[in-house]
C-alpha cells in the first residue's frame, strides 16, 4: 500500500485527521505549500489533481517557473578514491560519469540493496 498520489510528476501525501474527520494532504518535495482535502478517497484524489492543475495555472499567471519535485541533479560526496575509480570505469566503457552513476543507481533501486 502506498500513501501518496501522483499527477503530472507531482506527488501528494495522504493523511487523516481524526480531530476533523477529514482526509488531507500536500504536494510533496516542492518549496511552495499546496494543500488539499476531501471527505473520501475519491474526493481527495480529485482535489489533489485540481490542486496540481491550479498550482501550474497560478505559476503561468504569475509568469514564474513551477517548482518541480526533482531537478535531475544532486550532489553526492564520496571518497576521492571511489570518484577516481568511477571515472576510470566510465573511461573504460567509453561512457560518462553521469551514465555510470545513473546505471549504478538504477541497479541499486531495482535490486533493493541497502547501503
Amino acid at each position: 500500500m502506498k500513501n501518496r498520489l501522483e499527477h503530472k510528476g507531482y506527488f501528494g501525501s495522504v493523511e487523516y485527521s481524526a480531530d476533523d474527520d477529514i482526509l488531507h494532504g500536500r504536494i510533496l518535495n516542492i518549496s511552495d505549500i499546496v494543500t488539499y482535502e476531501g471527505q473520501s478517497i475519491v474526493d481527495l484524489k480529485e482535489n489533489f489533481t485540481q490542486a496540481v492543475e491550479g498550482y501550474l495555472r497560478m505559476c503561468v499567471e504569475l509568469n514564474q517557473e513551477p517548482d518541480r519535485p526533482a531537478s535531475g541533479r544532486f550532489l553526492v560526496r564520496i571518497p576521492p578514491e571511489l570518484h577516481r575509480d568511477a571515472q576510470i570505469k566510465a573511461a573504460q566503457e567509453n561512457s560518462s560519469l553521469n551514465d555510470i552513476m545513473t546505471k549504478a543507481l538504477v541497479t541499486f533501486l531495482r535490486d533493493g540493496h541497502t547501503a
